[in-house]
């Protein structure tokens, strides 16, 4: 008897700059384990929205069409190249690490891309906390740090004996 392997989805988290050097490695990641690509898009945390004052609620407006059209992009550029994967996309108002971290849960891969020095530290962190196997890549689509993700760790709950 064979037992069918269930893959998680493909998680990438799009960076603010970048993201189109990360589509070509997660195509061919959800190909490998015919797993749908969610695209994330973490935007700003719920505690500074529910502290912003009321005279940045336009520039806050601003930021959510900018922060959804880069997504919009990311979608585009991702149909484009690979019509046949399925793709879920997350517009996720929240804490960056939380919410890729729930998501890495029942992922097959977290690709992060290290555009930028905070994106680095933040794949970095990544690296030590996802559960799922962790690709940091680089502007030109290259992987420069990669991780086996801590799945095989007992993190929660009672331990056997």
């Amino acid at each position: 008897m064979t037992i069918r392997q269930e893959h998680g989805p493909v998680v990438v988290g799009v960076p603010d700059s970048g993201a189109d050097a990360l589509i070509p490695l997660a195509v061919s990641r959800a190909r490998q384990y015919d797993a749908a690509i969610d695209l994330v898009r973490v935007w700003r945390t719920v505690d500074w929205l529910l502290s912003a004052p009321a005279s940045e609620v336009p520039a806050l407006s601003v930021d959510e069409k900018r922060d959804q059209a880069l997504l919009d992009r990311t979608v585009r550029r991702l149909h484009k190249l690979a019509p046949d994967v399925a793709v879920l996309v997350d517009f996720a108002p929240g804490d960056l690490y939380t919410q890729l971290l729930d998501r890495t849960r029942g992922a097959s891969v977290l690709i992060l891309g290290d555009d930028l020095e905070q994106t680095a530290s933040i794949a970095a962190w990544y690296l030590e906390h996802a559960f799922c196997p962790v690709l940091v890549v680089n502007a030109r689509g290259r992987i420069v740090a990669e991780g086996p993700g801590t799945r095989h760790l007992a993190r929660y709950g009672p331990h056997g004996s």
